[in-house]
């Protein structure tokens, strides 16, 4: 059976309204171009009142990516304060706005707009302190560990062929180049065990910076740990090592890698560091590898 003309023409004016209504909510100062009755609200009389309902959904939608930027990184928002965090979330939502107007992963580019100003080139360890939030906010939303390999463990690897196999790292597993004393701020501020009734940020760090304005480019391990996630300094002479890992690699290759690169690595010293705080949770078959002919 057809579709009455009248019924399409309805459906379509509705879908053109709603188009008009995203465009104009994913920019702060609207959208003139669409046509105001495609964004237009009706009062309590019945009578069209064009901008009021685009001014609400811009005024909410401004309020919503304020509020998902301030969540996201809860230590930069401290440092910035509330109308840098605004202009923040408002040229966000103008470049990158949400995906499909989803909220989740809204504020991906934070870091590098953050880089960017130069206003905030006093501060450059900022973008950095962003980073490593970006990548504590991606592990508190990593899906967790499915339980086949939390109950296989690492028995594989005892006498089994080391290439076989591949190290499961657990959830959320990042490295981030966090100069400085950033990982310290994040982990008195906003970590897991951060200290109770610490110093606001900006004079915390502040004084920080000023004890060691040298102090160089140290890594930070990030990881989700049960329910909370961790951040532990780690030795820029472990990125590669980590990067193998958190590719995938199988174990046997990635060792022999790492020993040509590194011939003194202490694999037994690594294991320790690893295991206590729980960096590995067990191991995967390694995927099958096609050989050239």
């Amino acid at each position: 059976m057809s579709t009455p003309s009248h019924a399409r023409a309805g459906w379509q004016a509705e879908a053109q309204r709603q188009q008009g209504l995203w465009a104009a909510l994913q920019s702060p100062q609207g959208a003139p171009e669409h046509p105001a009755g495609a964004v237009a609200w009706r009062g309590p009389h019945g009578a069209a009142r064009p901008d009021h309902g685009l001014r609400a959904g811009q005024a909410h939608a401004q309020a919503s990516a304020w509020r998902a930027v301030t969540a996201r990184y809860p230590v930069v928002a401290e440092w910035l304060g509330d109308e840098a965090m605004q202009a923040l979330a408002r040229d966000l939502w103008r470049r990158h706005p949400p995906r499909a107007g989803d909220l989740a992963r809204f504020g991906d580019e934070a870091p590098e707009l953050l880089a960017a100003q130069p206003e905030l080139r006093a501060w450059p360890w900022l973008a950095d302190l962003a980073r490593l939030e970006s990548a504590v906010h991606a592990a508190r939303t990593a899906p967790d560990t499915p339980p086949a390999v939390c109950d296989r463990g690492l028995g594989p690897l005892a006498g089994g062929d080391p290439d076989a196999w591949c190290l499961q790292l657990a959830p959320g597993s990042a490295w981030v180049a966090a100069p400085g004393p950033t990982l310290a701020v994040w982990q008195a501020h906003a970590g897991p065990d951060r200290l109770a009734g610490s110093a606001p940020v900006r004079p915390w760090l502040d004084t920080a910076l000023h004890a060691s304005p040298d102090a160089p480019c140290a890594g930070a391990w990030v990881w989700r740990q049960a329910w909370r996630v961790r951040g532990a300094p780690l030795d820029g002479s472990l990125l590669a090592w980590h990067q193998r890992l958190l590719a995938g690699e199988p174990l046997g290759r990635a060792l022999a890698a790492q020993w040509q690169r590194e011939p003194s690595f202490d694999l037994s010293a690594w294991w320790h560091q690893a295991m206590t705080p729980g960096w590995v949770v067990g191991c995967v078959p390694a995927p099958a590898i096609q050989e050239t002919p």
